[in-house]
Protein backbone atom coordinates (compact mmCIF):
# COMPACT_ATOMS: atom_id res chain seq x y z
CA UNK A 1 0.00 0.00 0.00
CA UNK A 2 1.38 3.43 -1.00
CA UNK A 3 1.46 6.43 1.31
CA UNK A 4 -0.71 9.29 0.14
CA UNK A 5 1.32 11.98 1.89
CA UNK A 6 4.73 12.67 3.34
CA UNK A 7 5.83 10.51 6.25
CA UNK A 8 7.54 12.25 9.16
CA UNK A 9 8.98 8.86 10.20
CA UNK A 10 10.70 8.47 6.82
CA UNK A 11 11.91 12.06 7.02
CA UNK A 12 13.55 11.47 10.40
CA UNK A 13 15.09 8.19 9.20
CA UNK A 14 16.52 9.93 6.11
CA UNK A 15 17.83 12.87 8.18
CA UNK A 16 19.52 10.44 10.58
CA UNK A 17 21.14 8.60 7.66
CA UNK A 18 22.38 11.83 6.05
CA UNK A 19 23.66 13.09 9.40
CA UNK A 20 25.64 9.85 9.86
CA UNK A 21 27.14 10.08 6.37
CA UNK A 22 28.06 13.74 6.78
CA UNK A 23 29.58 13.14 10.22
CA UNK A 24 31.72 10.29 8.87
CA UNK A 25 32.72 12.29 5.79
CA UNK A 26 33.86 15.24 7.91
CA UNK A 27 36.33 12.94 9.69
CA UNK A 28 38.16 12.23 6.41
CA UNK A 29 41.05 14.51 5.44
CA UNK A 30 40.21 16.99 2.66
CA UNK A 31 40.89 16.34 -0.16
CA UNK A 32 40.40 12.63 0.30
CA UNK A 33 40.81 9.93 -2.37
CA UNK A 34 37.77 8.18 -0.81
CA UNK A 35 35.58 11.26 -0.93
CA UNK A 36 36.42 13.67 -3.74
CA UNK A 37 34.82 17.06 -4.24
CA UNK A 38 32.18 15.65 -6.59
CA UNK A 39 31.03 13.00 -4.10
CA UNK A 40 30.98 15.54 -1.28
CA UNK A 41 28.81 17.84 -3.40
CA UNK A 42 26.53 14.94 -4.42
CA UNK A 43 25.90 14.08 -0.76
CA UNK A 44 24.75 17.65 -0.19
CA UNK A 45 22.62 17.71 -3.36
CA UNK A 46 20.88 14.43 -2.42
CA UNK A 47 20.24 15.85 1.05
CA UNK A 48 18.92 19.02 -0.61
CA UNK A 49 16.45 17.03 -2.75
CA UNK A 50 15.12 15.19 0.28
CA UNK A 51 14.74 18.41 2.25
CA UNK A 52 12.90 20.15 -0.60
CA UNK A 53 10.53 17.20 -0.89
CA UNK A 54 9.72 17.59 2.81
CA UNK A 55 9.50 21.38 2.49
CA UNK A 56 12.44 22.19 4.75
CA UNK A 57 13.65 25.10 2.59
CA UNK A 58 16.00 26.74 5.11
CA UNK A 59 17.95 23.52 5.68
CA UNK A 60 17.86 22.79 1.94
CA UNK A 61 19.44 26.18 1.25
CA UNK A 62 22.37 25.30 3.53
CA UNK A 63 22.98 22.15 1.46
CA UNK A 64 23.06 24.11 -1.79
CA UNK A 65 25.48 26.63 -0.30
CA UNK A 66 27.83 23.82 0.81
CA UNK A 67 27.64 22.09 -2.58
CA UNK A 68 28.38 25.31 -4.45
CA UNK A 69 31.34 26.10 -2.19
CA UNK A 70 32.74 22.63 -2.80
CA UNK A 71 32.34 22.61 -6.59
CA UNK A 72 32.83 26.29 -7.40
CA UNK A 73 29.37 26.41 -8.97
CA UNK A 74 27.91 29.90 -9.26
CA UNK A 75 24.14 30.23 -9.23
CA UNK A 76 22.17 33.29 -10.20
CA UNK A 77 18.40 33.43 -9.78
CA UNK A 78 16.40 36.12 -11.52
CA UNK A 79 12.86 36.52 -12.73
CA UNK A 80 11.02 37.82 -15.74
CA UNK A 81 7.49 38.04 -16.99
CA UNK A 82 6.78 35.69 -19.86
CA UNK A 83 4.72 32.92 -21.40
CA UNK A 84 5.63 29.25 -21.11
CA UNK A 85 3.75 28.01 -24.16
CA UNK A 86 2.44 29.48 -27.40
CA UNK A 87 -1.09 28.82 -26.15
CA UNK A 88 -0.73 30.91 -22.99
CA UNK A 89 -2.51 34.27 -23.45
CA UNK A 90 -1.05 36.19 -20.51
CA UNK A 91 2.38 36.78 -18.98
CA UNK A 92 3.24 35.18 -15.64
CA UNK A 93 6.30 35.36 -13.41
CA UNK A 94 9.07 33.01 -14.60
CA UNK A 95 12.08 31.93 -12.55
CA UNK A 96 15.35 32.04 -14.46
CA UNK A 97 18.27 30.07 -13.03
CA UNK A 98 21.74 30.51 -14.51
CA UNK A 99 24.55 28.21 -13.39
CA UNK A 100 28.27 28.57 -14.12
CA UNK A 101 30.81 25.95 -13.22
CA UNK A 102 34.43 26.63 -12.44
CA UNK A 103 36.87 26.84 -15.34
CA UNK A 104 38.04 23.37 -16.43
CA UNK A 105 40.55 23.05 -19.26
CA UNK A 106 40.12 26.66 -20.36
CA UNK A 107 36.34 26.45 -20.87
CA UNK A 108 33.48 27.56 -18.68
CA UNK A 109 30.33 25.47 -18.55
CA UNK A 110 27.08 27.42 -18.66
CA UNK A 111 23.52 26.22 -18.23
CA UNK A 112 20.43 28.39 -18.19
Amino acid sequence: RMLSGLSETLYHEARTAFHSVLSAARLLPRPSPLLGEERWARIHIENFLMLVMYRREAKAHECVVEATKTTGLQLQLTGAMGRRTKFQTFDTAQLIATARSRVVGGAVGVAG
